[in-house]
């Protein structure tokens, strides 16, 4: 009876220092990029001590998930609690990043988490693990990188196509009705007679 009670004593513990644990959980809050990305976005932990985490949104839906492992992505929703555990097995530096598209600056929505061998030292990091292609590019990819064309600078160049030419169409449709069809049916198009060619204003010759 005494080893019965004992027993059930040590199982009741068990549970509850595994409750505690994940309420003891390290919070780390998710926030689009501009409004600074996760807070903190560097975590430390040991090889084969678990890490509880308490991921939560303070605005939009975002996504957790740990490169050089095949731990599944987890959704972080505002307001709600997502627990994660995670298990280290081998030392070394691992990003996490979001996985839900939360606005122009997604990707620089990363972290770190700095992992200790068992001993407390460093360590080398796993064999299997290889180092993203941008940095075997030598690539920035924090750095600006504005596109050659934004969807501003084509409807920029649209206005300005309609202002220096007349777009006749089959039955003289206006410049802009006729620009915009031409446009939709392209230079192939006006190969096929669906909108004639541009012919600049004015007394050509």
């Amino acid at each position: 009876m005494a080893v019965l009670i004992a027993l059930t004593l040590l199982i009741g513990l068990g549970v509850f220092l595994a409750w505690r644990s994940h309420q003891d959980g390290l919070p780390l809050h998710a926030r689009m990029p501009e409004q600074g990305g996760w807070d903190p976005s560097a975590l430390s932990a040991t090889v084969g001590q678990p890490l509880h985490l308490r991921l939560t949104s303070d605005d939009v839906t975002h996504g957790f998930a740990v490169g050089q492992t095949d731990w599944p992505a987890v959704d972080v929703y505002p307001g709600e609690v997502t627990e994660v555990t995670l298990t280290f097995d081998h030392p070394g530096t691992y990003v996490f990043y979001c996985t839900r598209w939360c606005g122009a600056n997604h990707w620089r929505m990363r972290g770190t988490i700095q992992v200790a061998g068992a001993d407390g030292s460093p360590g080398e990091p796993a064999a299997t693990a290889q180092a993203p292609l941008y940095t075997e590019l030598s690539l920035d990819i924090d750095a600006p990188h504005p596109a050659s064309a934004t969807p501003q600078a084509v409807a920029l160049t649209v206005t300005k196509i309609a202002r220096h030419f007349e777009w006749r169409g089959p039955i003289g449709c206006a410049v802009p009705a006729s620009v915009f069809r031409c446009a939709t049916a392209g230079w192939a198009g006006m190969a096929a007679g669906r909108c004639d060619s541009p012919r600049p204003k004015g007394n050509v010759g």
